[in-house]
């Protein structure tokens, strides 16, 4: 009987956040349908959070557009991952993601976007002014169940993520 290509055996849950490394980084899993990857964090990111690619290892990430035209490394959907923990990414599911267009409510059916706070913007809404207001640049996901506008406090959609 061959293993080879069998997920990795990991005795820790998805919401587990740790001072120090439990799997290696980049390990990837299934977990109830949804896939997650083992990141490090260069800052605090809330559930509801995207979170971009900070460094040259691949797998450290923070909730700021700051590093503008990186990718969408996953979103928290579990637990916070404070600054300088090891924690578990959603790439690929569902999630309940905050609405970064103060102006403008995702619909159902609207195509996602990293905004650069970590949040989420549609296609619509006010107009990207600078290259920062997308991070990524991509699509990351689509708008399950519409959410309010930015700054309010229902302004949570249900999105499905699928991140590279």
């Amino acid at each position: 009987m061959s293993y080879h290509g069998a997920d990795p055996i990991v005795f820790e849950g998805v919401s587990n956040v740790t001072a120090t490394p439990s799997v290696q980084l980049g390990t990837e899993r299934v977990y109830q349908g949804e896939k997650y990857r083992y990141v490090y964090s260069n800052g605090q990111i809330s559930p509801g959070y995207g979170a971009a690619l900070s460094g040259t290892s691949g797998h450290s990430v923070v909730a700021t557009g700051v590093v503008s035209g990186e990718l969408c490394a996953g979103f928290v959907k579990h637990v916070t991952l404070t600054t300088g923990t090891y924690g578990w990414l959603l790439t690929r599911g569902v999630v309940d993601a905050y609405n970064g267009m103060t102006n403008s409510a995702p619909a159902d059916g609207d195509v996602v976007y990293l905004a650069t706070d970590g949040k989420i913007r549609t296609g619509k809404g006010a107009p990207a002014t600078s290259a920062t207001d997308f991070v990524g640049g991509c699509v990351l996901g689509k708008v399950l169940s519409a959410g309010a506008s930015g700054g309010t406090g229902a302004s949570l959609s249900l999105i499905y993520v699928s991140v590279f």
